[in-house]
């Protein structure tokens, strides 16, 4: 075996070990779970893993952003993603990319729509991932659906999302990816303050739970720090914003496979109102 095949067996089964989001839409987030910033600040990509309306009306931005898991080019992620709130419905579309397509990608093309009633909001998700194994190697395809349910009272968002729910597969013959469920509880305080707690269920795994604690700095500035279970993970988020332009920094890290970390540009026209 030579040094080449060497750190091709390495680098799947790196893969294989440490990126089981499957449909996730890899987006500014925290390594495929959202909320960085609370369930009602959502960046257009997060929009894409959860939707509703809430304080987001008669607007449109879109978002491109770019990260990279653990240190490996390989392993680097691209995307960009549109949200538009009209009124009662809301629309968020985006692709996505993770991987070198030379060697092993995915790439998710995902459509969100959501219809909000005053403090309700529901959504629906379609997803399609696409793998491919380098260019000598023919790729597989996949589809996934999933819904989504909010309610909002005064400074408690409530929530639930079930993903997968038509256990995709890859082919005729393939075992379909199991349907995951998350709970999501979402507290914001004055002045600027937010804590959200979740935990995300799927048959034949433990269950993954995770905390959020949002601090506004100032009119322009907000940091959130962040810790999920199964595996244990750390993280958080920086976001400034100057008018209609944000900027996200953010990362997380393994305490075995060591930092992730990544950047997104968001413009915005139209008024939250």
């Amino acid at each position: 075996m030579n040094m080449k095949q060497f750190k091709n067996i390495y680098f799947l089964s790196l893969l294989l070990f440490v990126h089981a989001e499957g449909f996730d839409f890899q987006s500014s987030g925290f390594k495929g779970s959202v909320g960085s910033f609370g369930l009602t600040e959502l960046s257009p990509s997060e929009n894409l893993s959860f939707l509703n309306g809430f304080n987001n009306r008669n607007s449109f931005s879109i978002e491109s952003g770019y990260s990279r898991e653990y240190q490996l080019s390989k392993l680097d992620n691209i995307f960009i993603a549109a949200l538009v709130n009209k009124k009662k419905i809301s629309y968020a579309i985006g692709i996505s990319q993770f991987g070198n397509s030379g060697f092993y990608s995915e790439r998710i093309s995902k459509l969100a729509v959501a219809y909000t009633f005053k403090n309700l909001s529901l959504g629906t998700y379609f997803s399609l991932l696409s793998i491919n194994f380098g260019y000598k190697y023919e790729g597989i395809n996949s589809k996934a659906v999933g819904f989504s349910l909010s309610g909002k009272l005064n400074y408690l968002t409530l929530a639930f999302s079930a993903d997968n729910i038509n256990s995709p597969k890859y082919n005729g013959r393939s075992i379909g990816d199991n349907p995951t469920y998350t709970i999501y509880a979402d507290l914001t305080g004055k002045p600027g303050h937010t804590l959200l707690a979740s935990v995300r269920m799927e048959e034949f795994e433990k269950p993954r739970f995770a905390v959020m604690q949002e601090n506004r700095l100032s009119d322009l500035a907000k940091i959130s720090l962040k810790v999920s279970t199964a595996p244990l993970v750390y993280g958080g988020g920086l976001k400034m914003k100057y008018k209609k332009q944000e900027i996200i920094y953010f990362l997380s890290f393994h305490n075995i496979l060591g930092l992730s970390h990544g950047i997104s540009f968001i413009y915005s026209l139209g008024k939250d109102d």
